[in-house]
């Protein structure tokens, strides 16, 4: 009965191994003929990803202007600024490492409400400097300005605080992603 037992654990080791070894073909085969496709039909972008057509695969149109195609998967965003006498102009911005100020962080009910009411007081103080409202879960945020270097973030702050005594206490300076105007 042992020599039994024994034998049916070899043959069970032997099914797993065989089963463990079919399971991983069979990740493995999709995955390089997806890789295989991608290469075959030379795709740049997800407009043309998507209208790829191919045995078992569904049909999807799509019709956008080509200026939408020129910003998807871009980091640069068009700004326009409207400005008494100045007439509107249209500018480009690029996004690198820099310095803003953080003039609010919450995580109540109305914090929401209270970071958009101080980027308004900012905004009417300092209309110059751009005021950002984020939400990153669980805190609303206001940070202001995009300045390249802490030394130009200080002396905002700095000007900020003597503009607006209220908000002063809570003002920093914090690293984070600005946007640079060309």
């Amino acid at each position: 009965m042992s020599h039994q037992i024994h034998k049916n654990t070899k043959c069970r080791n032997f099914l797993k191994g065989v089963a463990l070894v079919f399971l991983l073909l069979l990740g493995w085969y999709p995955q390089r003929a997806h890789a295989q496709s991608a290469k075959e039909y030379n795709i740049n972008d997800i407009f043309e990803a998507l209208a790829q057509k191919g045995n078992g695969t569904g049909h999807i149109e799509l019709s956008q202007p080509d200026d939408i195609k020129r910003l998807v998967g871009s980091t640069t965003q068009k700004q326009t600024s409207h400005g008494e006498g100045r007439g509107e102009s249209t500018r480009t911005a690029r996004s690198q490492q820099g310095y803003r100020i953080q003039a609010y962080t919450g995580n109540l009910a109305k914090s929401k409400q209270e970071a958009y009411r101080r980027a308004k007081i900012i905004n009417a103080a300092n209309p110059t400097l751009g005021c950002y409202v984020t939400y990153k879960s669980p805190f609303w945020r206001l940070s202001v300005g995009d300045f390249k270097t802490k030394e130009e973030a200080q002396k905002a702050m700095q000007e900020l605080k003597r503009s607006i005594p209220d908000i002063a206490p809570e003002l920093y300076i914090v690293q984070d992603n600005i946007r640079v105007i060309n």
